[in-house]
């Protein structure tokens, strides 16, 4: 199972603006009495959410591992020079970088530690110790979400089959200098993209358009388009942007190295409003129904050529869309990819049988 579990942050008010601004940054007016601006660290909320999930997810299987950092969730340590307090990062990242089977990152690009204040010191009343954390988290502006995709390491150097292809292959050539390798693929499968996507309690988003030849157009390139977004949910399809990748492996491969924005576009603007936190555990949810997802998108742009057809997942399951004149039209849901083909009298790919025409 996965999903989003209820976060939790402490609430201060912003030390830049000290609470003084408004929503709008006209009418708000300082103790003094002169016009405030609206302010650039809080967006005008006059709050700040002192709050710090730290996310690791694994592209090889989809597992994902979170921990709401949060005044009070982490004993403060000393620094290595003795002279101060820190909350210590990397060991955390470190923790659930196992949990999710994949190498822990060097360092979390919010840096190892949150220093303290220099006043600060655990031998006070734990309101004002999580009060002096809180201006620590905010004062750094740290994003409020951060999230690592690692790549799993295998569990021995070569398993007992291979050893098998090896020794069969060099067979009858002594002597001979047989060199192997076994690596990941640098692009996940769409399959795993979307376990992980819906355990980071965002959506995934495929376009696929089957382009033919037309004689009114003779200059559009005859071809499949893909596109894929890792989208907050309730992200509008005309959002989505349109397919414009010649393979399903292009576009995740462009969407996972720019997956920063979807993180940041999560995050919700208001600060009383925690970030939520993210965890899968065995088993992960199959939202395919066991078909190639991108055997049956490339299906589903078949039944519909010329126009660009959308499939959405999420937690609740898959949805499918085709574009018309006015904007996307849903065509079809189902709990799985599988359900969503057979709503359109569409057969899992692979099937012998001709597919149902609408």
């Amino acid at each position: 199972m996965s999903g989003l579990s209820g976060g939790w942050s402490t609430v201060v008010d912003c030390p830049t603006c000290a609470g003084l601004t408004c929503l709008d940054g006209v009418r708000c007016r300082d103790v003094a009495g002169s016009s405030a601006q609206a302010c650039a660290g809080c967006g005008g909320y006059g709050k700040r959410r002192a709050q710090l999930v730290l996310t690791v997810a694994n592209l090889d299987t989809g597992a994902v591992a979170s921990l709401n950092v949060v005044p009070g969730s982490v004993p403060p340590t000393p620094t290595p020079d003795g002279v101060g307090w820190e909350l210590a990062l990397a060991p955390l990242v470190a923790e659930l970088a196992d949990a999710v089977g994949v190498p822990p990152p060097p360092a979390p690009p919010t840096g190892s530690t949150v220093p303290l204040p220099s006043d600060f010191t655990p031998y006070v009343t734990p309101e004002l110790s999580r009060a002096r954390v809180a201006t620590a988290i905010v004062g750094r502006a740290y994003p409020g979400w951060w999230v690592h995709l690692g790549r799993g390491v295998p569990s021995r150097p070569a398993s007992e089959p291979a050893n098998r292809s090896v020794r069969r292959t060099a067979a009858g050539r002594p002597g001979a200098r047989l060199v192997g390798a076994a690596v990941a693929p640098e692009t996940p499968a769409l399959a795993t993209v979307i376990r992980l996507a819906v355990g980071l309690g965002l959506e995934l988003a495929v376009g696929v358009l089957d382009q033919r030849y037309d004689p009114e157009h003779p200059s559009t390139a005859p071809g499949r388009w893909w596109t894929t977004r890792i989208v907050p949910p309730g992200t509008p399809d005309d959002r989505i942007g349109p397919p414009g990748w010649p393979s399903a492996e292009a576009a995740l491969a462009f969407q996972l190295r720019y997956l920063d924005d979807a993180v940041t576009a999560a995050v919700p603007a208001d600060p009383t409003t925690p970030v939520g936190v993210p965890q899968t555990a065995p088993p992960l949810p199959d939202l395919t129904g066991g078909v190639d997802p991108v055997a049956a998108c490339v299906r589903l742009a078949g039944r519909y050529p010329q126009r660009p057809v959308l499939v959405r997942f999420d937690a609740d399951g898959c949805r499918v869309h085709l574009r018309k004149r006015d904007g996307y039209q849903p065509l079809a849901r189902g709990g799985t990819l599988a359900a969503a083909l057979a709503a359109l009298g569409l057969r899992p790919p692979g099937t012998a049988n001709r597919d149902r025409e609408a």
